[in-house]
């Protein structure tokens, strides 16, 4: 093993019981093979490529030595489209070759194999040429989906983003005319036409409060000697009762108004009353006791898939958004939470507050159910 993290791989190898030799570099792998001995060989040389070349064929030549099968893996960052081809070109030279029928995608999705052998004819590398184009395809399928599901997502975020923008706009054409409006209403109030108006109106105002006073006062007598149609009998028994109630009615008004006179001459007292009731009522809150706390139920479902060997854009476009459109559906849903890793899809839907949790549960179900069969079959 060259490259990547020594100690951690050494860790997994000894968790494992393999044994393996690792070295951060080609160089301090040929120090390690210089105390041990120069015969030693190896049966699989695993290569963390870094970005940058350097040394590649020195690396290689040493790599064809120690072992019959080398396996090259990325490092981070390094530019697959760009290195690869260049590292094959090197190892071919010392007799290996790339094997395309070995699927590393568990391993890394970039990952190839070089062992030795024979170039061989056409018919022998058409197969193994041909389940690699069929792997290429179907990635670069799934790439096609997921972009397809980002460029409608991209444009209904378009649609949304444009009914925003004419409501926004509206908005501020309605506080311009409200504005507008405002300053004419202030524009109006200082002019001296409405100014003018008030002087000469106000001649005719003073009779017309006059009036309406006058008419106030004289009310109710102008009302009974409007009615000159004839009463009922059901009117005179209401007026007789009507009449025999409003003696008790006054004597309350009257004993209220005596026991209001009594603040209202004596502020002093009135405050007084109103800090006692003020004090009574926070001491009262303060000594209220808790009896029973209210009903609150808060669920959660989660639900987590495994998609063995996916990249986290794999598992949003064939795991999570398939499922997060079927799981919105259901009923009792406040609102959901997704996270698409590696390999790993899940989503936590958190239920509205004393909803019934087993129902939620078994609509969930019922509704993961019905796509399970659109999921990959690996999941």
């Amino acid at each position: 093993m060259i490259g990547a993290d020594p100690d951690k791989l050494r860790q997994q190898f000894a968790e494992t019981g393999r044994e393996a030799v690792v070295s951060e570099s080609c160089a301090d792998l040929a120090g390690k093979r210089r105390q041990e001995g120069a015969g030693a060989h190896f049966e699989i040389a695993v290569w963390f490529y870094p970005s940058e070349k350097r040394d590649d064929n020195h690396v290689a030549e040493e790599l064809s030595h120690r072992a019959d099968e080398i396996v090259l893996i990325p490092s981070a960052g390094a530019d697959v489209a760009q290195r690869r081809p260049q590292l094959v070109e090197s190892f071919r030279r010392f007799g290996l070759l790339p094997d395309y029928e070995c699927d590393l995608r568990e391993l890394h999705p970039e990952a190839v194999r070089l062992r030795r052998g024979p170039s061989g004819s056409a018919d022998e590398l058409i197969p193994a040429v041909e389940a690699a184009f069929t792997r290429l395809n179907t990635r670069l399928s799934a790439l096609q989906r997921i972009f397809q599901i980002r460029v409608s997502e991209l444009e209904a975020a378009h649609r949304h983003i444009a009914k925003l923008e004419e409501k926004l706009l509206k908005l501020k054409q309605y506080r311009r005319e409200l504005k507008l409006l405002k300053d004419q209403r202030q524009t109006l109030r200082k002019s001296p036409e409405r100014r003018i108006g008030q002087v000469l109106l106000a001649p005719y105002r003073i009779p017309e409060k006059l009036m309406k006073r006058a008419w106030e006062k004289l009310k109710p007598g102008s009302a009974e000697w409007r009615r000159s149609a004839p009463l009922t009998e059901y009117q005179e028994w209401l007026q007789q009762h009507r009449a025999a109630g409003e003696q008790p009615v006054a004597q309350t008004w009257e004993q209220l108004m005596k026991f209001t006179d009594l603040f209202v001459k004596r502020p002093v007292l009135a405050i007084v009353v109103n800090l006692i009731i003020l004090i009574a009522g926070l001491q009262s809150i303060r000594a209220l006791s808790v009896r029973q706390y209210p009903r609150s139920d808060i669920a959660v479902v989660r639900v987590s898939t495994v998609y063995v060997g996916a990249n986290a854009d794999l598992v949003r476009g064939f795991i999570t958004t398939p499922l997060e459109r079927v799981i919105a559906s259901a009923d009792g849903i406040d609102y959901m939470e997704s996270s698409s890793g590696q390999a790993v899809s899940t989503i936590t839907v958190h239920l509205k507050l004393n909803y019934d949790t087993n129902a939620a549960l078994t609509q969930i179900q019922a509704k993961v159910a019905q796509v399970r069969n659109d999921l990959p079959p690996e999941a």
